[in-house]
């Protein structure tokens, strides 16, 4: 998601987006779903000089 879309995902809203990708959630299959992915709008660069400054 972060090189992507640029967005930053908490541990958390990860959880929903990785039940749907592994299909571990086989009876929503075919079903709408929704699911919330919050964290931080960052740009690639900011995100890089702020992971070696840590």
């Amino acid at each position: 998601m972060a090189k992507e879309y640029h967005y930053i995902v908490e541990g958390a809203a990860v959880v929903g987006i990785t039940a749907f990708r592994d299909n571990l959630l086989p009876d929503l299959k075919g079903k709408k779903v929704l699911t919330f992915v919050t964290g931080s709008n960052i740009e690639m660069e900011q995100l890089v000089e702020f992971a070696q400054r840590h």
